[in-house]
């Protein structure tokens, strides 16, 4: 009785464990992205979705800076609207959000990786016949 209790408990760690290492996963693939997407990679305009990508700045805020004339929207027709990078990565960096979503997610994995640590297995693990 006390073996299979010990061996649902180590299944459901292991799962616990194989999940936040999927999390952790995801997190660095987030961060590498977001790293590799600024302006300097040949992209000239920007949409709303990849300014958000980019930076840690809400859809709603964006368009408060453009109705503010903080940023300058470009029309291209009547549902698309681009923003210049370089006056974007230059804004951002002016007020401090320019490269503040790395530490957001470096943050994130090192809280994950403690929660894994916490949740290891015991390094004695009892042998189970």
């Amino acid at each position: 009785m006390e073996n299979e209790e010990l061996k649902e408990k180590i299944k459901k760690q292991a799962r616990t464990i194989k999940r936040l290492k999927r999390k952790i996963k995801k997190l660095e693939d987030d961060l590498y992205f977001k790293n590799n997407a600024r302006p300097n990679n040949h992209k000239t305009r920007l949409r709303v979705k990849d300014i958000i990508k980019m930076y840690p700045v809400a859809k709603s805020t964006i368009w408060l800076y453009v109705k503010k004339e903080k940023l300058k929207a470009i029309k291209n027709s009547a549902r698309v609207t681009t923003f210049n990078a370089k006056e974007v990565d230059k804004f951002f960096t002016s007020i401090g959000k320019g490269k503040s979503n790395l530490s957001i997610k470096k943050t994130a994995k090192t809280a994950l990786e403690d929660k894994i640590k916490q949740e290891r297995l015991p390094s004695k693990t009892p042998k189970i016949k």
